[in-house]
């Protein structure tokens, strides 16, 4: 089965649609998106250097914007231990000074929303009021939830964007 899709959108203000996956970033857009890029990444930087111990130009020398596998990260000092989730509570509890006979109680995080159709079913409500805007989510779950979801999560996308930021 085949399914034919087209993007609308409207926009209020000179850079709402920033991260819109048809706009393609150059001029001023793109400055502030990079300008985003870096300040994000020297936070990043600074809390690796601090939680570390890490002089800052040893840590640009050896991440320079790189991406590391979990095992060239652990020869570099990058993480302590590879390892799944269990490995990482257990090393917390180590950090937190827990005794090892004790039992730590794991707090589940809420599944996120739909982000797809999240916003949409909000603006609805607005607009429709709460019944005809039941009926909207309710087409929205349907989609979501439906062979459409099926479909568009068994098909391999490739993404394209040759004008991205560099880091």
């Amino acid at each position: 089965a085949k399914a034919s899709a087209h993007e609308d959108a409207v926009t209020r203000g000179a850079h709402a649609g920033i991260y819109g996956d048809t706009v393609e970033w150059q001029g001023e857009l793109l400055e502030r998106v990079e300008q985003s890029l870096q300040q994000t990444y020297a936070a990043f930087k600074a809390r690796v250097t601090e939680g570390r111990s890490l002089d800052p130009a040893a840590l640009e020398e050896l991440a320079g914007g790189r991406v590391w596998t979990g095992a060239q990260a652990h020869v570099n000092g990058l993480v302590d231990a590879l390892g799944d989730f269990q490995t990482a509570v257990d090393l917390a509890c180590v950090e937190a000074g827990l005794p090892d006979s004790r039992r730590v109680d794991l707090v589940a995080v809420a599944e996120p929303k739909r982000w797809l159709a999240a916003e949409p079913v909000a603006a609805a409500q607005l607009l429709f009021g709460r019944r005809q805007s039941q009926q909207i989510a309710d087409l929205a779950a349907f989609v979501l939830d439906s062979e459409l979801s099926n479909l568009l999560e068994r098909e391999r996308v490739w993404l394209m964007a040759p004008h991205l930021p560099r880091i």
